[in-house]
């Protein structure tokens, strides 16, 4: 293999690592989730991580549900209390907070402030969480 060889060989892989650099950089700004807290507070536990993600995808839809049911009803405690459970939820699985609306709600439901606002801010996180259910789902797939 002659020297020449050599280099175009190795301009290549760095020219292919740095796209790929790149790539995966702009993939990670694209998602919603960052499961940088996750990691810290699991210390690493790839089966915690696992479960934490698979219990989100579980419960979160139930419990969405059953918030839009307590809107209905203007039934503002369980509101308060699953919008609370919703947004600790989206924390941990590293949503950011401009996004995660249920501490809105959840404040809005406590206080009974602008409680015409509900909806709104019900409906933006419900496509939140259908994204993000759809991101976490995509990732199970590439895992298994």
């Amino acid at each position: 293999m002659s020297l020449a060889t050599t280099n175009y060989n190795l301009s290549e892989c760095i020219s292919l690592s740095k796209h790929s650099e790149q790539r995966q950089k702009s993939d990670r700004q694209n998602q919603l989730t960052d499961f940088s807290y996750l990691k810290e507070i699991s210390m690493g536990d790839d089966k915690m991580i696992e479960n934490i993600i698979q219990l989100f995808l579980q419960k979160t839809p139930i419990k969405l549900k059953q918030l839009q049911q307590a809107v209905k009803t203007k039934d503002w405690a369980k509101v308060y209390h699953l919008a609370h459970a919703l947004k600790s939820s989206m924390r941990l699985i590293g949503v950011n907070p401009q996004i995660n609306h249920f501490a809105s709600i959840e404040y809005v439901a406590l206080h009974r402030k602008d409680l015409k606002t509900i909806p709104f801010l019900l409906q933006k996180s419900t496509a939140i969480c259908i994204a993000i259910i759809s991101e976490l789902q995509q990732l199970d797939k590439l895992i298994y």
